[in-house]
């Protein structure tokens, strides 16, 4: 759910990046060159979608539309109340490494952004209905994160199965370059 609620995210995000670039490009080209505006709006558009990205949760008020539709929160270990924006934003500073975040998260079921900011993403329906003190919500929500011993296997697995589709991608890109390059009269 967590993984479907990020890709929601990007999705989102990115439409709005890209239909605001479109936007830009079909205004800036109604004549016959483009201006420079056009080039300085076109930079700072395509730094708002990582800085987008990264600032979602406090934009939405500390849950993002991912993580709405999928029914997750964000909780704060210590405390255990929903995290605050901050915190969220804190979380999401490690975005850039979401590759690495991400085998972690698999083997680990928390992030690097989760362990330095002291959050947790659980969904709603494991918090409980009744009332709970808040020593016992806290003890509750630890246990519920408390960190998996490690299976070496699982995440041998994933590195193996991460370079072979890296090697079969760059393979593909050199195969379909060459291609290319058969078809050019210099070639011939």
């Amino acid at each position: 759910r967590r993984i479907i609620a990020w890709i929601i995210d990007w999705n989102i995000i990115g439409l709005i990046t890209i239909s605001l670039l479109f936007f830009v490009l079909a205004f800036a080209s109604y004549g016959n060159e483009l201006s420079p505006a056009f080039t300085v709006l076109s930079i700072i558009i395509m730094f708002m979608y990582p800085a987008g990205f990264m600032f979602r949760d406090y934009i939405f008020g500390g849950r993002s539309l991912g993580k709405r539709i999928m029914k997750l929160l964000v909780i704060d270990k210590q405390t255990g109340l929903p995290a605050t924006p901050n915190r969220c934003s804190l979380r999401n500073l490690f975005l850039p490494i979401a590759h690495i975040d991400l085998i972690i998260l698999l083997v680990n079921g928390s992030t690097i952004g989760d362990m330095v900011a002291k959050t947790v993403v659980i969904s709603k329906k494991t918090l409980q209905k009744e009332e709970l003190t808040e020593k016992e919500n806290i003890a509750r929500i630890n246990n519920y994160t408390t960190p998996k011993p490690i299976n070496v296997k699982k995440v041998i697995g994933f590195i193996a199965l991460g370079f072979t589709l890296f090697i079969a991608l760059f393979l593909s890109i050199i195969m379909i370059s060459l291609g290319q390059v058969k078809k050019t009269e210099q070639y011939q």
